[in-house]
């Protein structure tokens, strides 16, 4: 299990989940996600319930190529 946060440690929705990670059951996404990509979905959650500055201030602790492909996304969807 992950021993950091994940989107699950912010309430994430059924159809929230859904729209982030598709088909991956709770368990299976538990065990397989790194801390980067568990930032990353966070981020992309805050972002679509339209939380923008928190959800750039997440990102701003992703990896360089990480941060900037989530910046791309939001800026130009």
């Amino acid at each position: 299990m992950a021993n950091f946060k994940t989107i699950f440690d912010y309430g994430v929705t059924i159809d929230e989940y859904q729209a982030i990670r598709g088909g991956l059951d709770k368990e299976k996404y538990l065990t397989v996600v790194d801390e980067q990509t568990a930032l990353s979905d966070i981020a992309y959650l805050l972002h679509n319930r339209g939380n923008n500055k928190d959800a750039i201030a997440i990102a701003k602790e992703l990896p360089g190529s990480m941060q900037e492909c989530f910046l791309r996304t939001i800026e130009h969807p």
